[in-house]
């Protein structure tokens, strides 16, 4: 990394090599998501050459990688709150046992809702 850092940009392929598998691993275990989890990882070594005058030599490389990825992460997280991670071999919703044409059918709620009574004035003064 202090190669990288001093300017020896290709040096970042080696530390990409030695180090990719196991950051792809962090992140498949946190997203549940193989393709999310490469671009983690891309954009891990992205920042890493961005902010490579932050590394200090005094700290070991892979706890300063993670660190970037961790940050990474939850920038991603963030960006994506409202998603959902799905398996990537899908779910059965049936129940085992059961053919899938005796499943209920979707009934139409709009014609069952009703709203609620008017709350009783509060006496309590």
């Amino acid at each position: 990394m202090l190669d990288v850092r001093a300017g020896d940009l290709g040096k970042l392929e080696l530390l990409f090599d030695r180090h990719h598998r196991a950051l792809f691993r962090y992140f498949l275990h946190l997203t549940s998501n193989r393709a999310v989890s490469e671009d983690l990882v891309q954009e891990v070594f992205f920042r890493i050459l961005k902010y490579r005058h932050t590394y200090r030599p005094e700290t070991r490389f892979c706890a300063w990688m993670f660190q970037v990825g961790r940050n990474v992460h939850m920038d991603h997280a963030v960006r994506h709150k409202a998603e959902v991670a799905m398996p990537e071999r899908g779910w059965d919703v049936r129940s085992p046992g059961v053919p899938p044409d005796t499943m209920p059918r979707e009934r139409d709620c709009s014609r069952t809702w009703k709203p609620a009574p008017p709350a009783a004035p509060n006496w309590r003064s």
